[in-house]
């Protein structure tokens, strides 16, 4: 588990498939975290996150905490050849994509979604030496997008005509 004062990430566990039905049919998650017209049910909470949860999936999946109270979600997994190469990324770069929402709307916008990606990238770039995290974002999701520049990111790319990839690169990228 890492954590940094009062928020705190620890893996995700099956009793965690209740919340993440609570928030993946949030309005706002559904909006700007997956498909709007997607209403996830437990069943499909649990065929998506339980190959995570063992261990059988590359995405590593994080449940953020706000004073060891569950209030998000995050992961982060190593981009494949075949991720760098849709990107435009040299092959020998070492890269992570991320993904983060903060469910619990009483805990948005209070700085918790950047204290949990700070918290990330300090821990992978003390496990190995990384060049970069990439995250998609909704253009229209301006808080997402100023959370992320605070955290280092910036806008890399234009992927879609509602998704934009922001790029936290470290050292020579």
């Amino acid at each position: 588990m890492m954590h940094n004062v009062e928020v705190g990430l620890r893996r995700m566990t099956e009793s965690d498939y209740d919340a993440m039905v609570r928030w993946r049919q949030d309005e706002e998650v559904r909006k700007f975290y997956s498909n709007p017209h997607t209403t996830y049910s437990r069943e499909m909470i649990e065929r998506k996150y339980a190959s995570r949860i063992a261990g059988n999936d590359k995405k590593a999946p994080i449940i953020v905490e706000w004073d060891e109270q569950p209030v998000g979600y995050l992961q982060y997994y190593e981009l494949d050849s075949e991720e760098k190469e849709e990107y435009g990324l040299a092959a020998h770069l070492r890269m992570y994509g991320m993904d983060i929402l903060i469910g619990d709307p009483l805990f948005r916008n209070r700085g918790i979604a950047a204290r949990a990606i700070r918290l990330v990238q300090c821990e992978l770039e003390a496990k190995s030496a990384i060049h970069g995290i990439l995250l998609k974002v909704h253009q229209a999701n301006g808080s997402a997008i100023r959370c992320y520049e605070k955290c280092g990111f910036y806008i890399w790319k234009t992927i879609s005509d509602t998704l934009l990839l922001m790029l936290y690169a470290r050292g020579e990228f």
